[in-house]
């Protein structure tokens, strides 16, 4: 019984001792991507391709144009805790989220809320897609004055948007079984 003691002892002793071992990787060269043609050879690709084995360079956009992704059909009401948009996808690829600037006016035209908004929605190329995302109003006292006058009284308001970008999808979406 002595003898195992003293042996988890030692065993306890060295594990604690030894030395730790840097697992986290190294400074990342910006600008670059690492992608593998065969097991044990990589290369460098442009940043602004995308490569997979056995097929052909995809070209990436560098810029995102206004006609790109298409933002139509806005809805608000007063006591709705979330907007809602159709996103129409007019690029040539899959796309996972839209980011959008929303910029919220009075009927008068005086700027009143601005925000950044992330819209996740997975969109084949020409596709179009309702996507809801949580609402700057969480008082419920506006209303998006396309929606239709409420019963409630509240203020209306107008919105625009600027879009920033877009996720392209990598890969084959799979379907839910």
């Amino acid at each position: 019984m002595r003898l195992s003691c003293l042996l988890l002892c030692i065993s306890v002793l060295a594990t604690a001792t030894a030395q730790r071992v840097n697992t986290t990787r190294g400074s990342l060269t910006s600008g670059e991507r690492v992608t593998l043609d065969s097991p044990g050879r990589a290369r460098t690709a442009a940043p602004d391709t995308l490569n997979s084995p056995g097929r052909e360079r995809i070209a990436a956009p560098d810029t995102v144009s206004p006609g790109d992704i298409t933002l139509r059909g806005y809805s608000k009401r007063p006591m709705d805790n979330k907007e809602s948009v159709m996103v129409t996808n007019n690029t040539g690829h899959t796309i996972a989220a839209v980011h959008v600037h929303l910029t919220y006016r009075t009927m008068t035209g005086e700027v009143f809320n601005e925000r950044d908004v992330t819209i996740r929605a997975v969109l084949e190329p020409g596709k179009t897609t309702v996507s809801e995302f949580r609402s700057f109003d969480t008082h419920h006292e506006f209303y998006y004055h396309g929606s239709g006058k409420p019963r409630k009284s509240a203020t209306p308001y107008d919105v625009s948007y600027t879009l920033l970008g877009y996720d392209i999808t990598i890969g084959r979406r799979t379907s839910p079984r």
